[in-house]
């Protein structure tokens, strides 16, 4: 099978601080709301930092998810979801929309995961890891290395390979 490759160059992790990265180009008013509610009913998030990472370099994008802890993924009706496969690969720890494609990797283990309809549960999710994150709590500790085993399935090599096998079964090497 040929599939997408995640770059481990480019989305590893990095000194991560307690912050929110959002790709929010898609849906910026549902970012204004997420990010509004949840500060109104969770006030002790206030004070966290949100990172909005549209119209940068790739390469800044990487770094922005490197040094973050938690990514708010803003997926809407798309085919294959990158961007919170990026950020797995980062090492943060992932709240938000699957994206409808997000399905084919998108589980309990590795990440909260909500239908475009739920945005009450992706605010309550949110909330929900960044105290777990403060408390240094298992359970996100074990989302996030079950997110990052996730990504290791897109890697460069195994693309490759993927890429390599399906032309060989076309007879084309």
């Amino acid at each position: 099978m040929v599939q997408i490759a995640v770059g481990n160059e480019i989305f590893c992790p990095g000194e991560r601080k307690l912050q929110i990265c959002v790709v929010p180009r898609k849906l910026p008013r549902e970012f204004e709301a997420i990010i509004g509610s949840l500060r109104l009913l969770h006030p002790t998030f206030v004070g966290i930092p949100t990172l909005r990472s549209d119209s940068v370099p790739e390469t800044q994008v990487g770094a922005t998810m490197a040094g973050s802890a938690v990514f708010l993924s803003l997926c809407h009706r798309e085919a294959l979801p990158v961007t919170p496969i990026e950020a797995m690969a980062s090492g943060c720890a992932v709240v938000g929309y699957h994206g409808w494609g997000g399905l084919d990797y998108a589980n309990a283990a590795n990440g909260r995961w909500f239908g475009h309809d739920e945005i009450e549960g992706v605010i309550d999710a949110l909330a929900e890891v960044l105290e777990g994150l403060r408390k240094n709590d298992p359970l996100i500790t074990s989302m996030i290395a079950a997110g990052r085993e996730t990504a290791a399935a897109y890697s460069p090599t195994k693309s490759e390979a993927g890429f390599i096998a399906a032309f060989r079964t076309f007879g084309a090497l």
